[in-house]
């Protein structure tokens, strides 16, 4: 959902996922699928960058990432980032509008100090995005 003007926009991103969880080692990698949920929302803000003719519209879109992950035998764990994307939105004529966007998001880790033995690493988590959307506007 985004609603912009001429210049600034807001928006409201949400998603759901499942997530594998992998362990590797030098020789071997095990991988249970479907290991972890997640739900995830992103309040941005868009900045019209440029128009390429008279209605095409290049946008920037950032904002927080606020996730919640829900891990196989600790329980829910709630997460924050950021996320970063560019757009492009062109209209087909009449109310038919088309946007294609590329972009990034980062995150800590799911899991706690705790919730791992000391011999794994935590790491960040970078999400690449890349959509494409056909749109009626109302």
């Amino acid at each position: 959902m985004h609603r912009a003007g001429s210049r600034v926009g807001v928006g409201l991103r949400a998603h759901y996922a499942s997530s594998s969880l992998a362990l590797e080692g030098n020789d071997v990698l095990s991988a249970v699928k479907d290991a972890m949920t997640l739900y995830g929302f992103e309040p941005e803000l868009s900045v019209r960058l440029s128009r390429l003719g008279p209605e095409t519209v290049v946008r920037l879109f950032a904002g927080p990432v606020f996730q919640v992950w829900n891990l196989p035998d600790v329980g829910s764990r709630l997460r924050g980032g950021v996320t970063a994307s560019l757009g492009l939105e062109v209209p087909f004529g009449g109310r038919w509008l088309g946007s294609a966007r590329v972009g990034a998001a980062v995150t800590p880790s799911p899991f706690n100090a705790e919730d791992l033995d000391e011999a794994f690493e935590r790491r960040t988590l970078w999400r690449r995005d890349v959509s494409a959307c056909l749109s009626y506007r109302l």
